[in-house]
């Protein structure tokens, strides 16, 4: 009965020990897209507030933060292919 008890706590251990597997889809900041696309920082934030791009906040002063993926749909919608 003690070697089920033991074998019970190290699986609670294993699975409480799992590390979060990281998001492979990258985020990037409104000075990174602005500097990578040659945007004026303001543009990129006018697209979050007034054009609905997607974005996320981070952090007590909302630093925005735009998964890559929609970054990309958003450009070809409107601005063409790259």
């Amino acid at each position: 009965m003690g070697g089920c008890y033991l074998d019970l706590l190290v699986e609670v251990l294993r699975l409480t020990q799992r590390r979060r597997v990281r998001n492979p889809i990258p985020f990037r900041s409104v000075t990174e897209i602005s500097q990578r696309y040659g945007f004026h920082p303001n543009t990129v934030r006018a697209w979050v507030h007034r054009d609905g791009l997607r974005c996320y906040r981070k952090g007590s002063g909302g630093k925005i933060l735009i998964r890559e993926d929609y970054l990309l749909t958003f450009l070809d919608k409107f601005y063409g292919p790259e």
